[in-house]
C-alpha cells in the first residue's frame, strides 16, 4: 500500500477532512489536508492520533496505520 493511500484510508475512517481535524483538535482541516497531499503523516502527530483513534473507537489497520507515518514494517504501537 502507498503512503498516500493509505493516510487517505485513514482520513476516510473519520469521515473525511473536517470530521478527522475535528477529532484530532484541529480548528480547520488544512493540516490533514497536508497529510494527504504529502502522502504521510509526521512521527511527531502520532499521540494525538492515537488518541484519538481510542477515543473513537476507530480500527485502523496495522499496515495501513504504519504505511501512513512511512515504516515498512509493522509497529509494536500500531492501532488495530
Amino acid at each position: 500500500m502507498s503512503q498516500q493511500n493509505a493516510v487517505r484510508k485513514i482520513v476516510a475512517l473519520f469521515g473525511g477532512l473536517k470530521k478527522a481535524a475535528a477529532a484530532l483538535g484541529h480548528k480547520n482541516h488544512s493540516t490533514i489536508y497536508g497529510w494527504v497531499c504529502s502522502g504521510r503523516i509526521p512521527a511527531w502527530r502520532q499521540a494525538e492520533l492515537q488518541d484519538a483513534i481510542v477515543r473513537l473507537q476507530i480500527e485502523i489497520p496495522q499496515e495501513t496505520y504504519c504505511a501512513a507515518f512511512g515504516h515498512e514494517g509493522k509497529s509494536e504501537s500500531a492501532a488495530v
